[in-house]
């Protein structure tokens, strides 16, 4: 059966992006190892198949 998630509140989503918007360097790349470690790792906001969309 699938888990359900609880909502993400706004506030939450607009402070991960204020962070990444300030520590992002090196890129695209960068940007993406970190969104990826955040999102899928950390946070469990995404599946990672849904992070990484073919």
């Amino acid at each position: 059966m699938n888990a359900v998630k609880p909502a993400i509140s706004f506030a939450a989503a607009m402070k991960f992006w204020l962070k990444l918007g300030f520590i992002s360097f090196g890129g695209p790349a960068g940007q993406i190892a970190i969104m990826h470690r955040e999102l899928v790792e950390t946070r469990h906001w995404i599946s990672g198949g849904g992070f990484c969309m073919p």
